[in-house]
């Protein structure tokens, strides 16, 4: 029904000019985002400590793989 992409689209639209927007979503829904531009992050040495964190933390915890896309 497209309402997944009709809210990605509106936060993408509220989001700050030229800022870095990370997004942690489970591997099977990275085609999802690349259609809005987002990028598998390769270089973590970039990403704020704490979003770095949260993506470990959700890599040990689910048995899903999680992916760290950016934008």
């Amino acid at each position: 029904h497209g309402v997944a992409s009709a809210i990605v689209e509106f936060l993408l639209k509220k989001a700050p000019l030229n800022k870095t927007i990370y997004c942690i979503p489970f591997e099977h829904l990275v085609p999802f985002y690349k259609k809005f531009g987002f990028k598998l992050c390769m270089n973590h040495d970039v990403v704020p400590k704490e979003l770095l964190d949260k993506y470990l933390w959700c890599k040990g915890k689910y048995p899903q793989a999680t992916a760290l896309l950016v934008l």
